[in-house]
């Protein structure tokens, strides 16, 4: 399945639950905000395809 197919999987509203979820886990765990978070997607079908910082993250999220 080309890329160009993949989009709709994780639309903005699944992207923003996802960046909700990981900045309340630095607001719970201070020690990992020091880190510079990346969001990879791994789609799985016939073959596999890996978005590396699929959310264009500068990580001013």
């Amino acid at each position: 399945m080309p890329i160009e197919g993949l989009e709709h999987a994780l639309d903005r509203r699944k992207q923003g639950r996802i960046i909700r979820t990981a900045a309340r886990f630095l607001a719970r765990h201070p020690s990992y905000a020091r880190l510079q978070p990346r969001f990879d997607v791994i789609f799985i079908h016939d073959s596999i395809v890996h978005l590396k910082d699929a959310f264009g993250g500068s990580g001013a999220w």
